[in-house]
């Protein structure tokens, strides 16, 4: 199984950076999408490329429906 990764990973850099669509097209390749709790991406907001909590809860909600709607883990 090939999973996507964390913050670290091509998928969470996608939906951060570029659009949805991309991020789904990317998200095709994974058998599973890792989604971890908001507060382990604490330190993208100390390195400012997250601008709060509130963000990083928002592209962790677009990856849950990008991987209800490809049925990924």
């Amino acid at each position: 199984m090939v999973g996507s990764g964390c913050d670290q990973g091509e998928l969470f850099d996608t939906i951060a950076l570029k659009s949805e669509d991309e991020a789904e097209k990317v998200a095709e390749f994974y058998d599973y999408i890792e989604v971890q709790p908001p507060m382990n991406y604490y330190h993208l907001i100390e390195k400012e490329q997250a601008q709060s909590i509130e963000h990083i809860k928002q592209l962790i909600k677009k990856l849950v429906k990008i991987g209800e709607k490809l049925n990924k883990k």
